[in-house]
C-alpha cells in the first residue's frame, strides 16, 4: 500500500514496487516513513499537489477540449485548469501511470520531451523506462536514445491521439532527433488511448 509524506507543496509517494494501486493516499496529519520503509522495495515519486480551485479534467474531458481546436483555444483551455507547469506535471504523471511493462518487456530507453511553451519557454522532461518500470523527471534526460520536440498543443493532441506521430513528424509539427525506432515503440508502451471520430 503506498504511503505519502506531503512537504510544502508537494507530496512523496512511497509505492511498493509491483503495487497494482500507486494512487497517493489522502489523510490527516504528516506520516515520515522510516528508513527500512525506504529501502529498496519501495518506488519513490514525487507528486504535484494541485491547488483546489484547479482540479485537473478526465481523459475525455481533455479530449474533448483538444479534439477540432485551434492553438490558442486549446492554450486558454489549459490556462483555465491550473496553467503550463501544473498541467505538464500532471500529463507526465499520467503517462508514467499508463505505462504498461508487458508492453515494453526486456526494453530499455532514455526519452526526453522538449516541448516548446508560451510562458515558460522550453519545459524538459525525461521519460526512463527500465526492467519494467516507467519514471518521469522534469529536466533534461541523461543520455536520451531520443530527444521528441514539439509545441505545447500538439504535445496535447499527440497525448490524447488526435495527432498520429508520423503525421505530425511529415507536417513538421514533431521533430524526432536520434533514434527513430524507438519514437516509433514508445507509444505501444503506454495505454492505449482511444482515436478521437
Amino acid at each position: 500500500m503506498p504511503k505519502t509524506l506531503q512537504l510544502s507543496n508537494r507530496r512523496l509517494r512511497l509505492s511498493p514496487i509491483g503495487a497494482v494501486d500507486s494512487r497517493v493516499l489522502e489523510g490527516e496529519g504528516v506520516r515520515y516513513p522510516d528508513r527500512s520503509e525506504v529501502g529498496s522495495p519501495w518506488r519513490i515519486a514525487w507528486v504535484p499537489i494541485r491547488p483546489q480551485s484547479f482540479p485537473m479534467p478526465q481523459v475525455s474531458e481533455t479530449r474533448a477540449a483538444v479534439h477540432g481546436r485551434s492553438d490558442e483555444e486549446i492554450l486558454a483551455w489549459i490556462d483555465s485548469v491550473g496553467g503550463t507547469r501544473a498541467f505538464l506535471e500532471e500529463a507526465f504523471s499520467g503517462m508514467r501511470d499508463a505505462f504498461v511493462a508487458e508492453r515494453a518487456a526486456g526494453q530499455s530507453a532514455v526519452i526526453e520531451w522538449d516541448i516548446a511553451t508560451p510562458d515558460l519557454g522550453v519545459m524538459r522532461f525525461g521519460v526512463v523506462v527500465d526492467q519494467g518500470f516507467c519514471r518521469v523527471q522534469p529536466g533534461a534526460a541523461e543520455q536520451p536514445g531520443v530527444v521528441l520536440s514539439l509545441d505545447m498543443p500538439n504535445f496535447l493532441r499527440l497525448l490524447v491521439g488526435s495527432l498520429d506521430g508520423p503525421d505530425a513528424v511529415a507536417a513538421g509539427a514533431l521533430d524526432v532527433a536520434g533514434d527513430r525506432g524507438l519514437a516509433m515503440q514508445i507509444r505501444q508502451w503506454f495505454g492505449a488511448s482511444e482515436q478521437l471520430d
